[in-house]
């Protein structure tokens, strides 16, 4: 009976451990909180995630730092309808406008990067793609091109990619 309870237990551990998602297995920590994101060519894993709903409930917010270098902020504004599961870009005609925004501090100066709807530069670009969502969690992927302006011009930018999290949503 003991030898018998032992291997059920040792098979029930084994099961546990070899079906983790590939979050566990790219070493992002909390699988149920994480934002990861390939900025230029390099791959930023931010530790500090969070999301809340904003302006009554229907706008939703996705922020995430990490440790203190670089913050990314998402940001998806709606007016009269509910943020739901589904891709959403800047051009698209929807009653949705969005805001990502990307800042990072080199040499003790601070660079700040965005994409936004209705920009007089063309370059930017950003698509977000909520795969899943309840009033608890938000899990989806993102990619883009976001800028740095100085008046008209286009300074800088940064291309996002291979972006993905998932996190807990807090009231407002």
């Amino acid at each position: 009976m003991n030898l018998r309870f032992t291997i059920w237990s040792f098979t029930a551990l084994l099961l546990l451990f070899t079906s983790c998602s590939d979050r566990v297995k790219d070493n992002l920590g909390d699988a149920t909180n994480f934002l990861k994101v390939t900025v230029d060519d390099k791959v930023e894993i931010y530790n500090n995630v969070s999301a809340r709903w904003i302006a009554g409930g229907n706008s939703l917010e996705i922020r995430g730092t990490r440790d203190g270098s670089s913050w990314m902020t998402i940001s998806i504004l709606a007016k009269d309808n509910s943020v739901s599961v589904g891709r959403y870009t800047l051009d698209d005609s929807s009653p949705y406008d969005m805001l990502a925004t990307y800042s990072r501090l080199e040499n003790n100066q601070q660079f700040n990067f965005t994409a936004t709807r209705g920009t007089i530069a063309l370059s930017d670009d950003f698509t977000l793609e909520i795969e899943d969502m309840n009033e608890h969690t938000v899990e989806g992927s993102f990619s883009g091109t976001l800028i740095a302006v100085q008046g008209l011009n286009v300074i800088d930018s940064v291309v996002l990619k291979d972006g993905s999290f998932t996190t807990s949503i807090n009231a407002e």
